[in-house]
């Protein structure tokens, strides 16, 4: 599970649910995982600093991004921003972009589960 939870911190609360009912629930909305991601960058930030907090967010916000279409772009741009406030600002406008919408994240889900032969 540890690898797993790596930008899925979510991934916790989905094995109690399956193990409670033995069904799986619906992923978490684009829109909370970006307000997971920011509370997450937030403490970070808190944590370790301004400066040492934006360095350490890089490889967070890649995990929380992988497989989104837009990612390796925004992935490159986050990793250039030297202000927390610059990475929230691009953590907003990559979840808020046209692309980033419930109807792509379901067709996501669909085509990684095909191929994978598991649920993401």
């Amino acid at each position: 599970v540890g690898r797993a939870a790596q930008g899925r911190p979510w991934i916790f609360r989905e094995i109690s649910d399956y193990l409670e009912s033995g069904t799986r629930r619906l992923d978490p909305s684009l829109p909370w995982i970006k307000d997971t991601l920011t509370e997450h960058l937030e403490g970070l930030y808190c944590f370790y600093g301004d400066d040492r907090g934006v360095h350490i967010a890089r490889k967070h916000a890649a995990r929380y991004c992988r497989g989104q279409p837009g990612a390796i772009h925004f992935r490159e741009r986050f990793n250039r921003a030297k202000t927390p406030q610059k990475q929230k600002d691009l953590v907003e406008e990559f979840f808020l972009r046209p692309a980033a919408t419930e109807d792509w994240w379901d067709d996501y889900r669909g085509s990684h589960s095909e191929a994978t032969g598991r649920a993401v």
